[in-house]
C-alpha cells in the first residue's frame, strides 16, 4: 500500500528537464522495518534515480526516520496535476544481483555509470573527479601571489553505496584533508557529495574550518585575532573542456575568441550594501562597489545588482552539456567566476578581486555545489502536513494554527518580513547570509543610523519555522529556516577543541544587549561596543549555557540529510554537557568548586542545578542528542539533571518565583520536563525517573495555578516591560495544557480556566503591537504559541500516574560529598589530560608546558 509523503511543485521544472530533491520525513511507529525493502513513486510511477536511507528508528526497531533522495524527470509531471505526489511502498520485486559500480584502484575510486562513461574520484586529492569525457574538476587554493594550489594533505575518502529495490543508483562520497595555509597555519576542509550512476550528476556540499581557538582578551572577539586565516580565494576548477560558456541573469557569454572571461559580485547590490556591518579588522568597511560585474578580456562589458551564474561546459561537440553551480552565489559575496580556454574557477570562499576575508578561529563556512549534465534544478518540496503529524515523530508540532497564527505570519510578510529584515542591516555575505536582524534590540537607539546586532538562533527559530513551513506548507519559511541553519551551524558555533572547554564547540551569544556588533561579528562581545549599557552589563564572555539550542538543528538534519546541522547539534550537545558536569578533570572540579553557588552554574557541593533556561536547553539538547544518537544514557542524564534541579516535595516560596526579572526561566525548564515525560511515555519506560518527573511537574502547575499571572499585568517590577514578556507567558500555557491530563479533574478544570484567561490577555497584548512584528518575540511566538500540541501528548500518561502520594517518586536527595567529588576524579586522574585542559584554560602557561 502506497503513502504520500511529500510533493514536489510543478514550478520546480521551470526551464528544466529534471529536478534533484532530497527530503526527510518522519514515520508512525510499526508502519515499515527496517529489513522492508521501500521504494518511492512519483504519481504512482516508480522514481528509477532515487534512494531511501534510514536516519532513525523507533524504540520498536520500526523506521522513525528516512530520508528520500533523487533526481525526477519532468515526464512524470503529468498535464492535469499540479505537482508529483511522492509516495513510499514496499516493493515485491525480486533481489537483483547487480555488479558493484565502484572499483577501489590504487590511487582513486573507479565509478562505472550505466550510460557506459565512468568517473573516477581521486582519493588523495579533494574533490578531484575525472571523467572518461575528459572533464576534471578539483578542489583549489589561491595564494597571495595568485598561484592556483590543489594540494592538500591528510585527505581521507570514505564511499557509501545507495540503492533501492531496482539496483545501485548512487554512490555517496565522504573526504576530510587539511590545507596548509602557512607555517603552524591549517585549515579543515570536508567535501560530501551524492554521485548519481545514471549519468554522473554531482551535488554536494564542502565545508572550509579554522580550527584554532581565538585568544579573546578579556571576554572580548573582535577580528583580527592573531589565529585568523586571511583566504584569498578557495574554490573549485574545471579542465579539459571542449567549449565553455557563462549563462549570467539569462544572458550567455561564450569563451569563443576570448582569453578571461569573469563575473565578480563585489556585495550585495541592496540598499544597504556598504553597510557596517561588513567592517573588517580595522573597523572600515571594504566593499569596492554596489553588484557584480562582468569583464571580457579586461573589458567591462556588464554590471547589475545581483548576478546568478552557471557555467555551461562541453567535453566535445558530441558530448551532453555539462553545468557546474554554487548555490546562493550572490547572497555569498564576495564571489567570483573566472574562465578561460582551459580552465574555470568558482569561487567557494573569498574572491581574487576582493580583499583577503578573515576566516576567524573555530569558525566555517560551507557551501553547496551541483555538476550535472542535464539541466537539473533544486526541487521545490512540500511535506504531506497529515503524515507527518499521524507520525507523532516531532515533540509538541501543531496540526491546526490557532489565534497567533496571523501574527506570526507577520515573519514572511510584508515590511515586517524577515527578508525584509535582512535588507535594513544587510545581512548578506559569506558570513552573514541566513541570520536573522535582532531590530528589537534598537529601543535605546536614539537615531536614525543602521543599527547592527544579530539574533544568533535565541530561543530557537530554525525550529519555529520549520514547523511553520510543515504546518503552513509555505515555503518562505523553508527557505528561512534553511539559510539560518546553515550559518549557525557555521558561523554560530564555535568550531575548535583547542580552547577552554567552558567554550569549546559551544554556541556564541547574539550581539550584547543595546549595543552594535562593531568588530565582534557574530560573537558578541567587541572592544569597541560601550559599557554598563544596562544593569549587569557584563562586557565580555563566551558562549554561555543560557544560550543553547540544538532541536532546531537537528530537526533540520532529519529534513534535510545535512552533515553540518547534525554535527552542530552533537557540539553543543557536547559543550553543555562539559559547562555542567566539568571535563573531567582536577582543575576542572576545582574551578567548579570555587564557582559553586554562581548564578547558571551547576553547585558541585550540593550536586544541582540552577532551575533555569540553561538547565532546560541542557535537557533539551540530551534529549536531541538521543534523538540522533539513541543513546540511552542521554535520558539517564535528563533524568538525572531533573532529580537534582526540582522535586515533589520542593518549598517554591524559597524559590523566589514572585522575582521574575531573575526567576521567569523556570518556565523553558519545566516545558523540558514536559518533553521528558513525553519520552518516556513513548519509550513505555515508567519508572520511578518518570513518576518523579511527573509528581515534581504536578506540584509547580499547581503553583502557577494559583501564582501566575501575565507579566505586564505588573510592569513596574520589570526593567523593560516590553511584549517580549507577552511572548514568554506563552510558555505557562504549554506547561498548563500538558499538565492538565495529569492533575484531578478538579484542578484540571480550573488549569483551563487560566489557560483561557491568560491566552485572552496574551492574545490582546501582542494584537496591533509594533513590537510584535519584532525578531525576539516572532521567535517566542514561533517557538510557544503552538501550546494546544501540549495538551494531546500525556493521554496516555493520564493512564497510568496520578495525582495522588507516591513514595517511590518521592525520592529525597543523597547527602552529597565534596569528597567522594574529588575521589572521583582522581579516579580517572591522567597528567597528560590534565596538562593539557590547563594550558587551554591559562593560555599564558603555554610559554613553559606547551601547546595543548
Amino acid at each position: 500500500m502506497t503513502q504520500n509523503v511529500f510533493s514536489i511543485q510543478a514550478s520546480s521544472f521551470d526551464g528544466f528537464s529534471r529536478t534533484y530533491f532530497k527530503l526527510g520525513t518522519p514515520c508512525p511507529q510499526g508502519k515499515w522495518q527496517v529489513t522492508d525493502r521501500l521504494e518511492a513513486l512519483g504519481n504512482n510511477q516508480v522514481m528509477t534515480n532515487s534512494v531511501i536511507t534510514v536516519n532513525q528508528l523507533w524504540p520498536d526497531g520500526s523506521i522513525k526516520w528516512l530520508s528520500v533522495e533523487g533526481l525526477c524527470d519532468a515526464e512524470v509531471l503529468s498535464d492535469n496535476r499540479p505537482c508529483v505526489a511522492v509516495s513510499i511502498a514496499k516493493s515485491h520485486r525480486p533481489p537483483i544481483n547487480h555488479a558493484l559500480p565502484v572499483k577501489e584502484e590504487s590511487e582513486h575510486l573507479h565509478i562505472q555509470l550505466k550510460n557506459g562513461d565512468w568517473v573516477n574520484v581521486h582519493g588523495q586529492q579533494l574533490m578531484a573527479l575525472t571523467y572518461s569525457s575528459k572533464l576534471h574538476t578539483q578542489f583549489y587554493s589561491l595564494t597571495a601571489n595568485e598561484t592556483l594550489d590543489t594540494h592538500v594533505s591528510n585527505v581521507v575518502t570514505d564511499y557509501e553505496l545507495l540503492d533501492n529495490p531496482l539496483g545501485y543508483q548512487a554512490v555517496r562520497i565522504q573526504q576530510c584533508a587539511t590545507l596548509n595555509e602557512g607555517t603552524h597555519i591549517e585549515l579543515d576542509v570536508n567535501a560530501q557529495y551524492t554521485l548519481f550512476l545514471d549519468d554522473g550528476t554531482v551535488k554536494g556540499s564542502i565545508s572550509i574550518t579554522n580550527p584554532a581557538a581565538a585568544s579573546h582578551p578579556h571576554g572580548q572577539w573582535d577580528l583580527g585575532d592573531p589565529n585568523s586565516i586571511d583566504i584569498f580565494e578557495l574554490g573549485l576548477c574545471i579542465k579539459d573542456f571542449n567549449q565553455a560558456s557563462l549563462l549570467i541573469n539569462e544572458h550567455t557569454y561564450s569563451l569563443d575568441a576570448c582569453h578571461q572571461l569573469s563575473v565578480f559580485q563585489a556585495s550585495s547590490g541592496k540598499p544597504q550594501w556598504n553597510s557596517p556591518n561588513h567592517v573588517n579588522r580595522d573597523n572600515k568597511v571594504p566593499l569596492p562597489f554596489c553588484g557584480y560585474r562582468v569583464h571580457k578580456d579586461g573589458h567591462l562589458v556588464d554590471e547589475g545588482r545581483q548576478c546568478v551564474p552557471r557555467v555551461n561546459m562541453q567535453a566535445s561537440p558530441h558530448q551532453t552539456r555539462s553545468m557546474l553551480t554554487v548555490k546562493d552565489f550572490w547572497q555569498n559575496f564576495p564571489s567570483s567566476i573566472v574562465a578561460t580556454p582551459t580552465s574555470i574557477d568558482m569561487s567557494l570562499l573569498g574572491s581574487r578581486f576582493a580583499d583577503p576575508i578573515e576566516l576567524q578561529p573555530g569558525e566555517q563556512k560551507t557551501r553547496d555545489i551541483s555538476l550535472c549534465h542535464t539541466p537539473v534544478s533544486d526541487a521545490e518540496t512540500r511535506l504531506n502536513k497529515e503524515w507527518v503529524a499521524a507520525s507523532k515523530a516531532i515533540s509538541f508540532l501543531p496540526d491546526t494554527t490557532n489565534e497567533f497564527h496571523d501574527l506570526i505570519q507577520y515573519g514572511i510578510r510584508g515590511d515586517t518580513s524577515f527578508f525584509h529584515k535582512r535588507e535594513v542591516i544587510d545581512e548578506f555575505g559569506w558570513r552573514h547570509f541566513g541570520e536573522l536582524y535582532a531590530d528589537h534590540e534598537t529601543a535605546l537607539n536614539s537615531d536614525n543610523d543602521v543599527f547592527v546586532s544579530h539574533y544568533n538562533n535565541q530561543y530557537d527559530p530554525i525550529f519555529g519555522m520549520l514547523c511553520q513551513w510543515i504546518l503552513t506548507g509555505e515555503r518562505a519559511w523553508f527557505t528561512l529556516a534553511d539559510a539560518l541553519a546553515k550559518h549557525v551551524a557555521d558561523i554560530d558555533v564555535y568550531h575548535t577543541d583547542k580552547d577552554k572547554p567552558e567554550y569549546n564547540g559551544g554556541l556564541f551569544w547574539h550581539t550584547d544587549h543595546y549595543v552594535q556588533a562593531c568588530t565582534a561579528t557574530h560573537r558578541t562581545y567587541s572592544k569597541r561596543q560601550p559599557s554598563h549599557v544596562y544593569e549587569d552589563h557584563a562586557g565580555g564572555g563566551g558562549p554561555g549555557g543560557q544560550h543553547g539550542y540544538t532541536s532546531g538543528l537537528a530537526l533540520h538534519y532529519l529534513l534535510t540529510g545535512s552533515p553540518t546541522s547534525k554535527k552542530a547539534a552533537l557540539s553543543i550537545t557536547h559543550w553543555l554537557t562539559h559547562y555542567y558536569e566539568g571535563d573531567g578533570t582536577i582543575v576542572g572540579a576545582l574551578l567548579a568548586l570555587k564557582n559553586s553557588g554562581s548564578a547558571g552554574l551547576k553547585c558541585v557541593k550540593t550536586n544541582t542545578y540552577p532551575l533555569d533556561r540553561g538547565t532546560g536547553n541542557y535537557l533539551h539538547a540530551l534529549f536531541d542528542r538521543f534523538k540522533l544518537l539513541g543513546t540511552q544514557s542521554d535520558i539517564d542524564s535528563a533524568a538525572h539533571v531533573i532529580r537534582h534541579t526540582v522535586s515533589p516535595q520542593d518549598d517554591i516560596t524559597s524559590r523566589h518565583l514572585e522575582d521574575v526579572e531573575n526567576t521567569w526561566f523556570y518556565t523553558v525548564f519545566l516545558q523540558a520536563v514536559c518533553r521528558f515525560i513525553q519520552i518516556k511515555t513513548q519509550l513505555n519506560t515508567l519508572d520511578s525517573d518518570y513518576d518523579y518527573a511527573v509528581k515534581s511537574l504536578q506540584h509547580y502547575a499547581r503553583w502557577m495555578l494559583d501564582n501566575e499571572y501575565a507579566y505586564l499585568d505588573k510592569p513596574e517590577i520589570l526593567e523593560f516591560p516590553n511584549q517580549t514578556w507577552s511572548g514568554q507567558d506563552l510558555r505557562k500555557l504549554c506547561i498548563l495544557h500538558f499538565a492538565a491530563s495529569l492533575l484531578r479533574e478538579s484542578d484540571a478544570k480550573r488549569v483551563m480556566e487560566k489557560i483561557h484567561l491568560l491566552k485572552d490577555t496574551i492574545l490582546a497584548r501582542l494584537k496591533n503591537h509594533h513590537e510584535t512584528s519584532t525578531t525576539r518575540v516572532l521567535c517566542l511566538m514561533m517557538q510557544n504559541a503552538h501550546y494546544e500540541a501540549y495538551k494531546i501528548e500525556p493521554k496516555q500518561a493520564r493512564k497510568v500516574t496520578r495525582d495522588e502520594p507516591n513514595e517511590s517518586a518521592i525520592t529525597h536527595r543523597q547527602p552529597y560529598s565534596v569528597v567522594k567529588y574529588f575521589a572521583r576524579h582522581l579516579r580517572h586522574f591522567s597528567f597528560q589530560r590534565e596538562r593539557q585542559q590547563f594550558v587551554k584554560r591559562f593560555v599564558q602557561t603555554q610559554k613553559w608546558l606547551g601547546k595543548p
